[in-house]
């Protein structure tokens, strides 16, 4: 029996056959987490892949980008068992990949080992992550409930920057793996909680893949956006290490900027779309653009702190600007699921590129990465919003699991 929206300031979830309970949405929440913890980390573990694993940096860049690609695999395979396999069991099984990938990762210190095995636990992750991001897009209000789940990520992040750098002159890289298994082990608990199906109710199989040209155009934007994301994000840690700051002002600053990501997260809960999501999206786009600039190979702890500061703001409201602008053009699921390739794969080809060029241009390369990918994720928003009178249709006649009547705006 699907649960309808009782009051504009209700977040609810549409779940046909399936017995909801209040443990429903935070384990959402928390598989949304887990499955993005590595990006949330990321600096931490480029850190210790250097340092206790005694990878080069442009190493750690690939190990980077290669669990980005594994991630973004698993939004491919998502369009298969979205309408076909129980959702509990898909969860079960991404998990315990996760488990098992995280603790053989704990023994390994051959680098070729070593990236196979983040390769297949970073599908694992983007299988758990697609999961939790289809169903908080059943939500009657995707911006909003995106907004929840993002600030609950920068909290786990602001914590796991902070306490990692201390736990990491124990244990090295390890401790970070320990705590990913530790919050496997939670989010097991909670999975009978969860939809084991669509909203729609039913299997899809009569129509491919396809889905609306503009939704095609934020799929397109998404991935310049997160590789922008992943180019800078993965070699902040490493701008701070060139400028001289030590690995604990380092940790806190990443903890502060994201106390900066919690309230970029809270707009879309507060303010929903009441300005639009085009006025937040080109607003925070240009910001970033500034801190990517002031982030170059040696500049003053103050000014390290404020530009990653502004762009993690920046980064996590837009977030589920950008995810509700997808799921109000595409009703059927699909393009939230496949959204994972262009996230994870924007993520795994921005340090790609910067490692490529790291070597003969130096960590420069970073800002005109990240600074190309912001202006072209600007114009594909831009040009999303496009409508035409036979685009219109086009949209209404692609868009799969909606009725003939239901608008794509």
């Amino acid at each position: 029996m699907s649960s309808e929206l009782s009051t504009n300031n209700t977040l609810s979830l549409a779940e046909p056959g399936n017995r909801r309970t209040r443990f429903t949405l935070p384990t959402l929440i928390a598989m949304g987490v887990l499955g993005d913890s590595i990006i949330l980390i990321i600096p931490m573990l480029v850190s210790g892949w250097v340092e206790s694993r005694g990878f080069s940096e442009s190493q750690a860049g690939y190990l980077s980008a290669l669990e980005m690609c594994g991630l973004a695999v698993a939004g491919l395979v998502g369009l298969y068992w979205l309408h076909r396999i129980n959702w509990r069991k898909v969860a079960m099984l991404a998990l315990s990949g996760m488990l098992i990938g995280n603790l053989l990762t704990l023994g390994i210190q051959d680098f070729s080992l070593f990236a196979i095995v983040r390769l297949l636990t970073g599908f694992c992750a983007g299988t758990l992550t697609a999961l939790a991001w289809v169903a908080i897009a059943q939500t009657s209000q995707p911006d909003r409930a995106f907004g929840i789940i993002i600030g609950a990520e920068v909290i786990f992040a602001a914590v796991a920057v902070w306490a990692l750098p201390y736990l990491m002159v124990l244990w090295g890289v390890n401790a970070a793996y320990v705590l990913l298994i530790v919050f496997a082990l939670l989010v097991m608990t909670g999975i009978s909680h969860i939809p084991s199906d669509h909203a729609d109710g039913g299997v899809d199989s009569n129509n491919g893949v396809r889905i609306p040209w503009r939704a095609c155009v934020v799929l397109l934007a998404l991935g310049c956006f997160f590789a922008t994301q992943g180019a800078v994000w993965t070699y902040v840690e490493r701008i701070g290490d060139h400028s001289g700051f030590t690995t604990e002002d380092i940790g806190m600053a990443l903890s502060i900027s994201n106390l900066a990501a919690i309230a970029g997260a809270s707009v879309p809960v507060i303010l929903g779309v009441r300005f639009g999501r085009l006025l937040p999206i080109g607003l925070n786009l240009i910001a970033q653009l500034w801190a990517i600039s002031v982030l170059v190979d040696v500049i003053p702890f103050s000014r390290y702190l404020v530009a990653i500061s502004l762009f993690n703001f920046a980064w996590n409201l837009l977030i589920p600007y950008l995810l509700g602008l997808l799921a109000d053009i595409d009703h059927s699921g699909k393009g939230i699921v496949i959204s994972n390739v262009f996230v994870w794969g924007g993520f795994s080809v921005g340090p790609a590129i910067a490692s490529w060029l790291l070597e003969s241009h130096g960590l420069s390369v970073v800002n005109v990465v990240g600074g190309i990918g912001a202006i072209a994720c600007l114009g594909l928003i831009v040009l999303s919003q496009l409508k035409t009178p036979r685009s219109s249709a086009l949209n209404r006649g692609q868009n799969l699991g909606l009725s003939e009547g239901h608008s794509d705006k």
